[in-house]
């Protein structure tokens, strides 16, 4: 008699676990290395140099800007007809003059310490 003894298949319950999202971190595999210049540390004289000639440079730049603001303010000065248009535009004249003559001002001083330098 050859009987066959049943057996019985174990059922695993699997646990429930909630899905947690990896954030995965793609990193390359080759670093990057990044060669520096040796730099030349520069003297006091020759940094305060370059910092009066950009002041210069940036100076300049407005003494133009102004200048070129007033004379446009007193052409529309002439051109405009009504007496409010002109009192308005002699006024940003004299405003934009001003601050021309600051400007020039500045300058001076900026030349003036250039040269003390030297």
């Amino acid at each position: 008699m050859a009987a066959k003894k049943a057996t019985k298949k174990k059922v695993v319950k699997k646990k429930i676990t909630p899905k947690i999202s990896k954030k995965i971190n793609k990193k390359p595999n080759k670093k990057v290395v990044k060669q520096t210049s040796p730099k030349r540390q520069l003297t006091k004289a020759t940094r305060m140099a370059r910092a009066t000639k950009r002041k210069i440079r940036i100076v300049l730049n407005n003494i133009l800007f102004f200048a070129v603001a007033m004379l446009i303010f007193l052409v529309l000065y002439s051109a405009s007809g009504s007496i409010i248009y002109q009192n308005f535009f002699m006024l940003l004249t004299i405003c934009a003059g001003v601050i021309v003559l600051a400007f020039l001002i500045v300058l001076l001083i900026f030349m003036l310490l250039r040269l003390l330098n030297k």
